[in-house]
């Protein structure tokens, strides 16, 4: 993906990285790695489309919120709001 991606921690099981998406700011099309868990730290008005064609989806993050994520389907994301949103991500191998 097309944002900023900073690696905390990696092992065999795991990546988590420390991600920041600024306002306006997309990831492109892409596919996961693999099965993620998602952590807001500071939230934001975040939108979604997948490559699937299904119905593509906005919404609020509030600091503390928590998301699992698929690997199968390919997304593009961005920060429609106004301000950084910046999260954990935890990739499971």
């Amino acid at each position: 993906p097309d944002l900023s991606l900073q690696l905390e921690f990696e092992n065999e099981r795991v990546i988590v990285q420390r991600g920041f998406i600024a306002p306006r700011q997309g990831s492109g099309q892409h596919s996961r790695l693999g099965h993620q868990l998602v952590v807001t730290i500071k939230g934001g008005t975040w939108s979604e489309q997948y490559a699937s064609g299904r119905d593509a989806t906005t919404k609020s993050l509030e600091p503390g919120a928590v998301a699992w994520i698929d690997a199968a389907e390919g997304v593009q994301f961005g920060n429609t709001g106004e301000s950084t949103i910046e999260f954990i991500l935890v990739t499971i191998k």
